[in-house]
């Protein structure tokens, strides 16, 4: 659509001598104007992926979707844990308002306030209900299908675009867990996974139940707790009657379930306990063949500091500036920085281009310059050595 420009970015994709597709607007490529055309070409490393628009706010409108690469049978290491491996067992979970996007960024203090979804989608289904009148939408729901006796690798991505982490569970089934964010791990079984937007859980369902349906519960959590948002889905076996599902389990019963899970960001992560694990306790599912990536030191240390300040009106709208910003909850005005820095985009793509865009790079490394008083605006780039192994710190400082 003319006025309209969007890139793709292939999220989990190592883009390995193919960095000029990873789909960042004036960092790896100019945005695709309406009318043309990019086309994106790379190899595919193995696992569970997807892609999202990463120009404006697009992502949260719905420009997402699946990307599987899988490896022939005999060369997956993970073959061993399942019978079947479906493109219609991939479960893409998305946050959905009612409303446009643009409507809640940077966001408004009084009316329509804060940022969160009003309800989840599974496969691009789901139904909604209005808790002020209970009337539920007449919407299908997503049904994965199953024949008893085999077992099923599921791939769940979750493409949320919100603060809100999810939870996951399938009533009367055992999740095992055989890889996350497309690298294989040492099989780990769980009731409920809990999963932050980008990550990918791929699991195996062992369909030895009774042949009858199932439901699927997905979940908010986290900072979205008290919306109490959740969506459901049906995991139906082979030969199940239609009446044979039992009652819509509730928000709350997901909150109140005891099962062991994996990533609940409640749990201690220095010891496994009886409710669950994290995710430092699983384990590759291979051999590391990259006696670098094992360096005792690295060759650089990175300390990457992540500050939201609240910002009175009166420093953020001064006159003749522009500064990015959003509007919390409702409450307050908050700027991001990194390193002291707010990142400005370069006129001109960093990667091909990178002599026309020097003057808008901050005036250092990365580091916060003197005089800066901690809100600069500028390209903040970070230069490491070539092949140098790199260990960065990520730090929330409030």
């Amino acid at each position: 659509m003319d006025g309209y420009e969007a890139t793709l970015h292939w999220h989990g994709l190592r883009q390995m001598n193919t960095q000029y597709y990873d789909g960042v607007p004036m960092i790896t490529q100019c945005p695709i104007n309406g009318g043309q055309t990019f086309r994106y070409q790379m190899i595919s490393n193995e696992g569970t992926y997807f892609y999202h628009a990463h120009t404006g706010l697009q992502k949260f409108e719905g420009l997402s979707g699946s990307v599987i690469a899988r490896l022939p049978r005999s060369k997956d290491v993970l073959a061993e844990q399942f019978d079947h491996d479906l493109p219609q067992h991939v479960v893409f979970v998305t946050d959905w308002l009612h409303m446009h996007i643009e409507d809640k960024f940077p966001g408004l203090r009084t009316r329509i306030v804060g940022q969160d979804p009003k309800s989840l989608l599974i496969n691009g289904k789901g139904r909604w209900t209005d808790v002020k009148t209970g009337n539920t939408t007449n919407t299908p729901l997503e049904v994965f299908h199953v024949k008893k006796g085999f077992r099923y690798r599921f791939r769940m991505i979750n493409g949320m675009t919100s603060s809100c982490t999810l939870g996951m569970r399938v009533l009367g089934h055992k999740l095992t867990v055989i890889s996350t964010d497309g690298e294989a791990v040492l099989p780990k079984v769980v009731d409920v996974i809990y999963s932050s937007a980008g990550e990918r859980y791929d699991f195996v369902i062992n369909a030895t139940q009774e042949a009858k349906q199932y439901w699927m519960q997905f979940w908010s959590n986290g900072l979205c707790l008290d919306k109490s948002i959740q969506q459901l889905a049906i995991l139906n076996y082979e030969g199940a009657n239609s009446t044979s599902l039992s009652s819509a389990p509730t928000f709350q019963q997901a909150l109140d379930h005891s099962g062991f899970s994996l990533n609940y960001a409640g749990t201690n992560c220095r010891n496994e306990t009886s409710s669950g694990i994290c995710m430092s306790s699983l384990k590759s599912g291979y051999c590391i063949d990259d006696k670098d990536l094992l360096k005792e030191e690295p060759d650089l240390k990175l300390y990457i500091n992540f500050t939201f300040p609240v910002l009175e009106p009166e420093e953020l709208f001064k006159p003749n500036t522009h500064r990015k910003y959003a509007v919390l909850a409702g409450q307050a005005y908050s700027q991001a920085f990194v390193n002291g820095f707010s990142f400005v985009m370069p006129p001109s793509p960093l990667l091909s281009q990178y002599q026309d865009a020097k003057g808008s790079v901050c005036p250092t490394n990365g580091t916060n310059p003197e005089g800066c008083a901690g809100n600069c605006s500028c390209t903040n780039v970070i230069e490491v050595p070539l092949n140098a192994v790199v260990e960065i710190v990520l730090i929330d400082a409030g």
